[in-house]
């Protein structure tokens, strides 16, 4: 699964969001070895 936001603040509002919290706290034994970010840099596409 992938994210995209706008930039660094709009990231950091999503993970402020209650709802988005209870998620992760209920997935993080899933997705604790997981590899963290990855910047990309995005052209366009649907949906963008």
């Amino acid at each position: 699964m992938s994210e995209i936001w706008t930039d660094e603040g709009h990231h950091r509002a999503a993970l402020d969001n209650p709802n988005t919290k209870a998620i992760i706290e209920r997935a993080m034994p899933l997705i604790e070895n997981v590899e963290r970010n990855k910047e990309l840099e995005v052209l366009g596409g649907k949906g963008l």
